[in-house]
């Protein structure tokens, strides 16, 4: 999905991306050298050539401020396994495990299968953080009979409204909710990204409780909205979002609340 209001948007694509901070670079032209593909030549300007650019990294290898970076890394099943379970003992005295957080790992169940299928042989807790974006039946297989606690994402009921700030249809997201929620068989806490004006309105607080509580859900978690997010569109080349670049304010964490808590439907 495409949220206007994500938190990470370089994790919304599936392979690694270039981030440029303007203002940590100190126009060396050390990565304009080592570009094989010319994508950095009007870097001393502010931009990169982003058509050209096949993510191989050199730049980011080279720049001695940080100001260009690669984001993401390929990790073989194996390589990662071997990097989690470095914090076993952690996980053993704090009752802790290994969170899969976003972007949507689902988009990947057969690696996902090799990973917890591992991981939880060694009595790991499994816990998904997931948009509910994800072929169920695929899902079900092989991710679903590892994990023991599902966060589980939804912003808004109405399809239309979806769409316009998720980039994406929700039709697939709540019927998964509901599916899980008939397994039972797994822990499934729902949550609620809060964008003032946006998720956050009496309609479709509202909207979204009542779809929850039809489905069975006894509580939900409302993630507050964090403006951090947004410069990270400018390094990665995107528009920046109109949104408010500013925390939620007391008032607004009140009133969403105070819907929440109406419906009794509240953690």
């Amino acid at each position: 999905m495409r949220c206007v209001f994500c938190h990470n948007p370089e994790s919304q694509q599936l392979g690694p991306e270039i981030a440029f901070t303007s203002n940590l670079c100190i126009k060396c032209g050390a990565c304009v050298d080592v570009c094989p593909q010319g994508a950095l030549a009007e870097l001393l300007s502010g931009r990169i050539l982003r058509d050209k650019c096949n993510y191989c990294g050199k730049c980011a290898d080279v720049c001695p401020t940080d100001g260009l970076r690669l984001i993401g890394k390929y990790y073989s099943v194996e390589a990662l396994t071997e990097v989690l379970l470095r914090d076993f003992e952690y996980y053993r005295h704090s009752n802790g495990g290994v969170t899969l957080s976003g972007g949507e790992s689902t988009l990947f169940p057969s690696y996902l299968e090799l990973l917890l299928k591992g991981l939880k042989a060694k009595g790991i807790h499994i816990v998904l953080e997931t948009s509910g974006y994800f072929n169920y039946g695929a899902f079900r297989r092989k991710i679903y009979p590892y994990l023991d606690l599902i966060y589980y994402d939804i912003k808004f009921v109405d399809n239309a409204t979806h769409l316009k700030y998720c980039g994406r249809p929700n039709g697939i997201i709540l019927r998964n909710f509901r599916e899980l929620m008939t397994e039972g068989k797994v822990d499934i806490l729902p949550r609620i990204p809060l964008a003032p004006g946006i998720t956050l309105t009496e309609t479709n607080l509202g909207a979204v409780v009542d779809f929850l509580r039809s489905s069975g859900a006894k509580t939900v978690a409302p993630l507050s909205y964090n403006p951090m997010g947004l410069s990270k569109f400018e390094t990665l080349g995107r528009p920046k979002p109109n949104l408010p670049e500013r925390f939620m304010t007391p008032e607004e964490t009140r009133q969403a609340y105070e819907i929440l808590k109406r419906n009794s439907l509240f953690r």
